[in-house]
């Protein structure tokens, strides 16, 4: 982002806070707090991350394709912590398409998408569902 759109961006939410009452920013700023079920991953250099068993990535591919919708599939790969570089190599196994910029919610969201929700796209298609 560009100084010129970062000091529009501050304009604008300076705006919305002369117009709005305290209570209502009161509110916004509520809102807009992560929530306490919102995934938080650590940095790899936490402790927990160190302590972390290698993930063996054809036993969590396996249990990715025995799922059996896309919120089983993501609520594994959420489980397994995985980093970012390991997200990668899982998702070169099954040939989805990253790109750089991809974060590990896109990733992870990608992955899911390519291995379970093509199988659920394809049932539905064929009326298997």
């Amino acid at each position: 982002m560009s100084t010129p759109e970062i000091a529009s961006l501050l304009r604008a939410i300076a705006d919305v806070i002369e117009r709005n009452s305290p209570l209502e920013i009161a509110e916004l700023t509520e809102a807009m707090k992560p929530s306490k079920t919102a995934k938080s991953r650590q940095p790899a250099s936490s402790s927990k991350a160190k302590s972390k068993v290698r993930v063996d990535l054809n036993a969590l591919s396996q249990r990715l394709l025995e799922a059996t919708d896309r919120t089983q599939a993501a609520k594994i790969l959420e489980d397994a912590y995985l980093s970012r570089k390991e997200l990668a190599d899982l998702g070169r196994i099954y040939d989805v398409h990253l790109i750089k910029e991809d974060n590990i919610e896109i990733i992870e969201q990608k992955i899911v998408e390519s291995l379970v929700g093509a199988r659920l796209n394809s049932r539905a298609i064929r009326g298997d569902a």
